[in-house]
């Protein structure tokens, strides 16, 4: 276990950085790319092998997204297989299935209710558009009190982190491409 505040900047930096690396991805061969996914998939790796819950939550992000295609990237496949080597080398939390196969079912139905917000109205669209089912799952685990709240917490500094970047990226505009 860390010390929460170390693994809740690590939640934050995990989201931060996979959406970097999602960003200098776009641009063919950019060879920042591939080490920005190496960090985010190092921070990834270092929190499936935390505990069992924050492996649960990244493992199944993990398997979301990819479920979904949206590991369609050269670099992002690049940073999930750092992602899974840092786990096995940190010793990864084997976690409980029902809690991975939950957040893999509500990560990959976040993706695709994301690829299609566009087409939606009202409070729909803003839920898929800032992909709830997610955060609202592992809140409602918390309220139950089967997930403790510093993983809840973690599981929406990544999210604003990522999100937050997403926004930034957008108003700077495209990443810059270093060859």
């Amino acid at each position: 276990m860390l010390p929460t505040v170390l693994l809740l900047a690590i939640f934050l930096a995990a989201g931060i950085s996979l959406k970097i690396a999602d960003a200098t991805g776009e641009k063919p061969n950019n060879v920042l790319s591939y080490p920005l996914a190496g960090m985010a998939g190092v921070l990834f790796g270092v929190l499936m092998a935390e505990s069992k819950i924050s492996s649960a939550i990244m493992l199944g992000i993990a398997a979301g997204v990819t479920m979904s295609a949206k590991v369609d990237k050269p670099n992002l496949a690049f940073g999930l297989t750092v992602a899974v080597v840092t786990a096995i080398v940190c010793g990864l939390a084997m976690p409980p299935v029902w809690l991975f196969l939950a957040v893999a079912i509500f990560s990959f139905a976040d993706e695709l209710g994301h690829n299609r917000y566009g087409k939606l109205k009202g409070p729909l669209r803003w839920f898929f558009q800032y992909r709830c089912t997610l955060k609202v799952a592992i809140v409602f685990l918390t309220i139950i009190a089967v997930i403790q709240p510093v993983y809840c917490i973690g599981l929406l500094l990544f999210d604003a982190g990522y999100e937050a970047t997403s926004a930034l990226i957008n108003r700077l505009g495209p990443m810059p491409r270093f060859k």
